[in-house]
């Protein structure tokens, strides 16, 4: 017997198949115990067709397929994830002390940076509102999504007072929170990721040693979840549980009981711990906070109408050097006692809130009528 929950899949499978020009996934899991509640892949095929036999010819269209139909995109695609890293990043911020709850960074929608070799170039690190969104505390910039905040929290700026993690703190936490590493699922064809940092970076362009240094600039993109860096929709599920469960993630399965031939079960999942606690609930606390701001007047408002509450973080990711963009929202519910986290990638969809948001919108909605133990 498998976690799955079929009504749940169903219903998240019925919003991409409304828009069959998708290309996406969602996952969802219990953030207690790790079970898998669904795991959605998009376009995908009828499983059926395999076990009751399939032509050469009709496989070979599968295989054929542009849209990958075959490919496990919860598990398999490596993406950029955006600004959902934004809690994670905030739960580094607040550990290492470089800032607190009440830390305040202006958002005047860039700061700008002299080049390393020649002060006579300078690059502008723009945000996702170039009027800028004004004074920042960590609550309001998970909530609004403040790119100027998490460059400075990420890599420090002068005139800020904040020196910032830097890349070599950043990357660790993104490890601690299991990133480029696979979570053990049990599926097969599951891909790490990439934590990017200077080490990486050199080794990957290690015949080049121009494009292989590590600049500022790198760790500001690093720090909203750009550059070279890479996740699974399954590990942005994963991070959003570990906060939902107060800082411990547990690892995800599938199988929850195994049974032989007369019914007898001879294997049952036991949860076990993937991610060891990352911070105190002190500061736990204040992320997930932030995330239910999000909820209540940031970019995830469209969830505030739900018959339950909920948080969240959306996520909106350049690739294609910067010409389209992946939409994220990962989020739970209740946000006071969760039973459920479910993330959405549309790739290439655009906002995250435009385009992941309606979708998880829906699911909740299914949840809360169907599922929500009040």
């Amino acid at each position: 017997r498998s976690t799955l929950d079929k009504g749940l899949q169903e219903v998240i499978y019925a919003q991409f198949a409304e828009k069959p020009y998708m290309k996406g996934a969602a996952v969802a899991l219990n953030p207690k115990t790790g079970a898998v509640l669904a795991l959605v892949s998009f376009p995908s095929f009828d499983s059926n067709a395999f076990a009751q036999g399939m032509s050469a010819a009709a496989y070979q269209t599968l295989l054929n397929n542009k849209q990958l139909p075959l490919f496990n995109r919860v598990i398999g695609a490596q993406l950029p994830p955006g600004s959902t890293v934004k809690p994670m990043v905030g739960v580094a911020a607040l550990r290492e002390g470089v800032v607190t709850d009440r830390t305040i960074i202006y958002d005047r929608g860039k700061i700008t940076v002299p080049n390393q070799f020649n002060p006579a170039i300078s690059y502008d690190f723009v945000g996702w509102k170039r009027t800028g969104l004004g004074p920042m505390t960590i609550r309001s910039a998970i909530a609004s999504s403040s790119d100027i905040y998490f460059y400075v929290v990420g890599g420090g700026y002068p005139g800020t007072g904040v020196d910032g993690l830097g890349i070599e703190k950043l990357a660790s936490y993104y490890r601690k929170f299991n990133l480029g590493k696979l979570t053990g699922i049990d599926l097969p064809g599951e891909k790490p990721g990439v934590v990017a940092d200077p080490a990486w970076k050199a080794a990957f362009y290690k015949s080049d040693p121009i494009l292989g240094k590590w600049y500022l600039g790198d760790t500001y993109h690093v720090a909203i979840g750009q550059g070279d860096m890479l996740v699974t929709p399954l590990q942005v599920a994963e991070w959003t549980a570990t906060i939902a469960n107060n800082g411990v993630g547990m690892k995800p399965h599938v199988l929850d009981t195994a049974k032989d031939g007369n019914g007898a079960i001879v294997g049952q999942f036991k949860s076990e711990v993937l991610i060891p606690k990352v911070a105190d609930d002190s500061i736990i606390s204040i992320v997930q906070q932030a995330m239910r701001q999000t909820v209540l007047e940031g970019s995830a408002q469209q969830l505030k109408t739900l018959p339950m509450s909920s948080a969240g973080k959306t996520g909106t990711a350049q690739f294609d050097n910067n010409a389209s963009e992946h939409a994220w929202l990962t989020a739970y519910a209740p946000y006071e006692e969760p039973e459920i986290v479910l993330t959405v990638l549309v790739e290439g969809g655009g906002e995250g809130h435009a385009v992941a948001g309606p979708i998880v919108k829906e699911v909740f909605k299914w949840w809360a009528e169907h599922r929500y133990k009040r």
